[in-house]
C-alpha cells in the first residue's frame, strides 16, 4: 500500500490557506499512483479565489498597489501552504524544496508571484518571504496543526472531500478565519475586516 498521507497533508495545507484568505473551497482530492498514470497531478484543491471587494485592477493609486501586494501575499501563502505543511512534519525542508522548484515553470514561486501582480523579482521575493513567515505562524499554532493533521488523515482515508464539508470542519475546529488570522498576527485584507 502506498503512503498517500504526505499528499493528503500537502493538499490540506492548501485548503486551510485558501480558507484562511477568504477563498471558497469547493473540493479537496488526492489520487493514488495508479490513478495518476495518465496525469502528472496527484492531488488538488478546487477553490474560488477572491480579489478585494470593488477591486478591478491597478490604477496606480497607493490603495490599489497596497491591495495588489496584499493579494500577492495571499496568493503566495496559498501556493506555498502545501509544501509548508509537509515541511512542518519533517518530510522535507521548505528552503530546499523551494530551491529545487526554482526555475521549474510550475514551481518557481518568485516568478509566479512576479507574473501574477506585475511585480519585479525583488518585490516578489519579499512577498514570498512574508508568506513563509505567515505560514510558520499558521502551522506553528498547535490548534491549527492538530486540525491540519486530523483533516489530512480524513482526506487520506476518503480520497475526496467536498468543500462545504472541509469549510464546516475548519470552522468547527478553528472558528472564524478572519478572527484566527488576527489572533495569529496574520493581517487579513482590509475589506475582509469590514464585512466578515
Amino acid at each position: 500500500m502506498e503512503d498517500t498521507f504526505a499528499t493528503a497533508l500537502h493538499e490540506t495545507g492548501h485548503a486551510i490557506a485558501f480558507w484562511l484568505v477568504g477563498s471558497i473551497v469547493r473540493s479537496v482530492v488526492i489520487r493514488t499512483e495508479a490513478e495518476t498514470a495518465d496525469s502528472p497531478w496527484i492531488g488538488g484543491v478546487n477553490a474560488c479565489s477572491r480579489l478585494p471587494d470593488g477591486w478591478d485592477g491597478v490604477d496606480g493609486s497607493m490603495d490599489d498597489v497596497a491591495h495588489l501586494r496584499a493579494f500577492g501575499i495571499d496568493c503566495a501563502v496559498v501556493c506555498l501552504a502545501g509544501a509548508a505543511a509537509v515541511a512542518e512534519v519533517g518530510l522535507h525542508d521548505l528552503d530546499e524544496y523551494m530551491e529545487a522548484q526554482s526555475g521549474h515553470e510550475s514551481g518557481d514561486y518568485h516568478q509566479m508571484i512576479s507574473k501574477l501582480g506585475g511585480f519585479s523579482r525583488a518585490v516578489a521575493q519579499g512577498i514570498v518571504t512574508v508568506a513563509i513567515e505567515r505560514l510558520w505562524l499558521l502551522f506553528g499554532d498547535p490548534k491549527v496543526w492538530t486540525t491540519a493533521l486530523e483533516l489530512a488523515r480524513e482526506l487520506d482515508r476518503r480520497r475526496k472531500m467536498p468543500g462545504g464539508e472541509v469549510t464546516r470542519f475548519l470552522e468547527s475546529k478553528l472558528g472564524d478565519p478572519v478572527a484566527l488570522a488576527i489572533r495569529l498576527g496574520i493581517p487579513p485584507q482590509p475589506d475582509r475586516l469590514d464585512g466578515r
